[in-house]
């Protein structure tokens, strides 16, 4: 399938608090309603989730964007950079759950796509996302903190 892609810009770097999600896909609902029961206050715009491959497997977090004063407690700390990011919207993302794993694959094979970076989602709301990754430096031009 195509899907129709643009350029998302992260104007700031993005303070995370993430949950990695043990079996992949497994357990993701449950790391994001524990994220949404912790954070609530906090999140204004939306969850996140980020993930990359070991080997043949899957790692993915469950993430909130939380302020600098929060601290990390029990959860991993992530920067996702200011920058130039491949993206995808997604409506009704919650009906169609398969295309999330058809965009990603779809986007992993544009050449601008830097596997040195993890991909992203933004769930933005219940309705619409945006599935990320992250450009190739001559693209992009800023770098990458986890």
């Amino acid at each position: 399938m195509n899907f129709t892609t643009f350029t998302h810009i992260q104007e700031n770097d993005l303070r995370l608090l993430c949950k990695r999600v043990p079996e992949f896909p497994a357990n993701i609902d449950q790391a994001f309603l524990e994220m949404e029961r912790v954070f609530a206050d906090y999140v204004r715009d939306g969850y996140y989730g980020i993930s990359w491959m070991e080997g043949e497997k899957v790692i993915y977090h469950a993430c909130a964007p939380v302020p600098e004063n929060i601290p990390d407690g029990n959860y991993d700390p992530f920067i996702l950079k200011k920058g130039n990011y491949i993206a995808v919207e997604l409506k009704n993302w919650m009906q169609q759950l398969p295309m999330i794993k058809e965009a990603f694959m779809f986007l992993m094979k544009d050449p601008r796509f830097d596997y040195n970076y993890p991909c992203a989602e933004w769930y933005k709301s219940d309705d619409e996302m945006l599935i990320m990754v992250r450009m190739k430096e001559e693209a992009n031009g800023s770098g990458y903190v986890l």
